[in-house]
């Protein structure tokens, strides 16, 4: 295997809660090129891979920061409920079948997140490239209230998402005596390929890269709005 890191950008096209959410245009690009662009930018990265369904998606990728690889992924693997460990097998597959010598390391980048700083990609893979006992590495961000605190709706009551208990007297002390809690984010994530080959993404031993700005992560028309007030901003 290549001492590599090889970056892929997965496009799917059916997005339900925004329509076609990876090609709506940002300030005039669209969505997918932010990535494409930060992967582009990232000295550490060897080879870019670009995985949609879509083909329309793939033309509108090429326009612009084109991939080194493109692959189509099945549409049987490419519905709302479909993982992600499915794409990267398929893409495995495909490296194996078109003779490509493979890396040992895939950087997972989701459109979602247009803002991104290619110094702080890079310097997860240096970080990850020096660890040698964990499976994997998720950025991560630090929730704004601990998960300790968080509520389901079972038989039509609030009940603690730890606990199930209903006794909510329990989840109220104050915050500084519950563990800090961290959210995953969409800004980088690092796999190893060997997992893949085991149906295994992340495994047991993952790295908290713990991503300290603000993070963009767009899934609904207002996360889109946003994210278009702030690139705009930016680029005054």
């Amino acid at each position: 295997m290549l001492d590599e890191f090889w970056a892929v950008i997965p496009a799917r096209s059916g997005s339900i809660k925004l329509k076609n959410k990876n090609i709506l245009k940002i300030n005039n690009r669209p969505l997918i090129h932010y990535t494409q662009e930060a992967a582009t930018k990232t000295v550490e990265i060897n080879k870019i891979i670009f995985t949609s369904d879509s083909l329309k998606y793939i033309q509108i990728s090429k326009k612009k920061f084109p991939a080194d690889i493109y692959h189509i992924r099945p549409k049987n693997i490419s519905g709302k409920n479909s993982k992600d460990i499915t794409f990267f097998k398929s893409i495995l597959k495909m490296l194996n079948e078109k003779k490509y010598e493979i890396p040992k390391y895939f950087v997972h980048l989701r459109p979602t997140c247009p803002i991104r700083d290619p110094k702080i990609i890079s310097k997860a893979i240096k970080i990850f490239k020096k660890l040698k006992n964990f499976s994997s590495l998720r950025s991560v961000s630090q929730s704004s209230e601990t998960a300790f605190k968080s509520f389901i709706i079972r038989k039509s009551r609030l009940a603690n998402v730890f606990t199930n208990s209903f006794n909510l007297d329990n989840s109220n002390f104050p915050r500084h005596m519950y563990p800090q809690t961290y959210d995953p984010n969409s800004y980088v994530d690092i796999v190893k390929t060997t997992n893949i080959g085991k149906g295994i993404l992340h495994g047991k031993r993952v790295y908290p890269y713990i991503i300290k700005d603000f993070v963009m992560d767009i899934n609904t028309k207002l996360d889109f709005e946003r994210a278009e007030n702030l690139i705009k901003k930016k680029n005054k």
